[in-house]
């Protein structure tokens, strides 16, 4: 996946490398033999127009580099972006830890609560749905539904 960052060696602990986008393709080629489709990933996955989505957190953790390409802000009420200061990388989805920062220990929190609330919603609406069961039915005479 092609993967546009620089590194600055001052706010990383990288040494400076300035994003060359060309230079990056042609160590693709020769290295691996292909050449990458720049756009590969929002072909893939779509971009940032996912206001159709429902009942996604975006947990983002602001010591990951990563997060400058995540979604930082809520998108509507089922599309939630839970910003973790002290964190980084998956560390939410990993197990709890007497050290874990306060804020870690509150997007888990969050990311419980959303999930109750959405599995609640599914299980509500399935209660007012009317059930049919499976039935099987013989097609009239010649095979057709008309």
């Amino acid at each position: 996946m092609f993967m546009p960052f620089a590194k600055d060696g001052v706010h990383d602990m990288f040494w400076e490398e300035v994003w060359d986008g060309d230079a990056a393709a042609e160590g693709c080629q020769l290295q691996w033999g292909v050449s990458p489709r720049r756009t590969w990933a929002v072909t893939e996955w779509g971009g940032h127009n996912i206001g159709s989505a429902s009942n996604i957190a975006f947990s983002n953790g602001l010591l990951d580099p990563w997060h400058g390409g995540g979604v930082l802000h809520n998108i509507s009420h089922s599309l939630v972006a839970i910003i973790i200061p002290e964190g980084a990388h998956h560390i939410d989805l990993m197990f709890s830890h007497p050290l874990d920062p306060p804020s870690v220990i509150h997007a888990r929190q969050m990311e419980c609560s959303l999930i109750r609330q959405w599995v609640a919603q599914a299980q509500a609406r399935s209660k007012g749905r009317k059930r049919r069961q499976p039935g099987w039915q013989l097609a009239p005479e010649g095979g057709v539904w008309s």
